[in-house]
């Protein structure tokens, strides 16, 4: 199985409803992720672009959402330390064949009971990599690190 790495960027989204949490009380969980080839230099694959916090949606999406890896019941993602929070995305041998270049975290409001805003999905960060091409020979591991 390969694997890529990328760091990621919380959106500006994701800041208001950071804030929001803490003034309501109302929280999300990060659950799913999507990919696409929208973070790199259009002259040059190698080169990623700076992720664009404003975004709202991944750019180029090409594939998702997906769940994230849960690497234990009832938890998603791992905490590598009490401040860098990592997640674990797997595209399986046929999904997503083709050019990655970003990556996009999506996180649902999931409390409390009974708020109208409960279910509601956002793009919680996004992270731009150096190109890989991706086969449907290929499986994909990916480690979404948030930048703290």
């Amino acid at each position: 199985m390969a694997s890529a790495s990328v760091i990621a960027a919380v959106t500006e989204e994701a800041s208001r409803r950071i804030a929001d949490m803490t003034i309501s009380g109302r929280g999300f969980q990060v659950i799913k992720f999507v990919v696409g080839s929208g973070g790199v230099d259009p002259g040059d694959e190698s080169v990623p672009l700076t992720p664009d916090v404003e975004a709202t949606t991944l750019p180029q999406q090409t594939f998702g959402p997906k769940a994230l890896v849960e690497p234990t019941p009832g938890e998603t993602g791992i905490l590598i330390s009490p401040l860098c929070p990592q997640f674990l995305g797997l595209l399986d041998f046929n999904e997503a064949n083709g050019a990655i270049s970003n990556v996009g975290l999506i996180a649902v409001i999931n409390h409390p009971p009974g708020d109208p805003l409960v279910g509601t999905e956002f793009l919680f960060a996004i992270g731009n990599r150096p190109q890989i091409i991706k086969s449907d020979a290929d499986q994909l591991q990916l480690t979404i690190t948030l930048q703290t």
